[in-house]
């Protein structure tokens, strides 16, 4: 059983290596984001956490993590329509690495959201400033990826 405002130790899971294909970084990024929504759900169930503090974060981190998703799903229809239609191979090679970019950027956000989850940062509100701009950072990557997907895709 785990003491109000603390969270599971597996929370901090390292990426995995060798690189997936750019669509399995994504997912994997979605299943990240799901351990935080999980871990912001529990903060919420405490009584002694004020749910002003947890319902913001939650429903724009739901938002972001629904824009990865479909960011995902473009991605997956793309790659299958670039190999059916047999892309120039200057192309195929420019967009992965755009979006690989993005990916990393989202995969580094999403830990440090993690790290700052496992601080129980909402008695203090340094951490929860902290916390927000990790959101903020989330949310604003999280739509440059989606604007690049839906311009090469």
């Amino acid at each position: 059983k785990l003491e109000p405002g603390l969270l599971p130790p597996d929370l901090l899971q390292l990426p995995t290596w060798p690189p997936k294909p750019q669509h399995a970084v994504m997912d994997s990024q979605v299943e990240e984001l799901d351990q935080v929504l999980r871990a912001l759900r529990m903060a919420l169930a405490d009584p002694e956490v004020p749910e002003v503090s947890i319902l913001p974060r939650l429903a724009r981190l739901q938002a972001v993590r629904r824009q990865i998703a479909q960011c995902n799903a473009e991605v997956r229809l793309g790659m299958d329509w670039h190999a059916d239609c047999q892309a120039d191979q200057e192309e195929q090679e420019e967009l992965p690495e755009g979006l690989r970019a993005g990916a990393r950027r989202i995969s580094a956000l999403v830990l440090d959201a993690k790290k700052a989850l496992l601080g129980a940062p909402w008695p203090h509100p340094p951490a929860q400033r902290a916390l927000l701009r990790h959101e903020a950072g989330l949310a604003e990557e999280a739509e440059a990826l989606w604007a690049l997907v839906r311009a090469h895709y």
